[in-house]
């Protein structure tokens, strides 16, 4: 083997290295970021609302009439639910967490 590819070989180990290396610290360093709860929401409803106090979210719901319900101030966000006493109406929480189904409160209102 010439010294020449010896060098060759050397210095594509070297760069090759250094790729990985730069490579495992961007991929730690993502891994590490913890996906926020609100996945996007600006301004978080449990945060803003409600200083994330679950019982003074709770309490607050339990006092309104079922048509009086704004799902956009849930606690999860816009229309988003863990519990069917979140949603207007006769809407319920179903799926993967979401207010589903007419709410009925033209009926009521009526």
């Amino acid at each position: 083997v010439s010294t020449q590819s010896t060098w060759e070989l050397k210095n594509l180990t070297m760069k090759l290295s250094i790729v990985l290396i730069a490579l495992f610290a961007t991929t730690q360093a993502t891994e590490a970021e913890a996906y926020p709860d609100h996945l996007g929401e600006l301004f978080t409803n449990k945060e803003n609302l409600y200083g994330s106090n679950w019982e003074k979210y709770k309490k607050s719901r339990q006092l309104m009439v079922d048509c009086d319900i704004y799902e956009s101030e849930n606690w999860l966000g816009t229309g988003k639910c863990k519990y069917s006493w979140e949603c207007r109406g006769a809407r319920q929480c179903e799926g993967q967490g979401w207010c589903y189904g007419d709410d009925a409160c033209e009926e009521v209102h009526e």
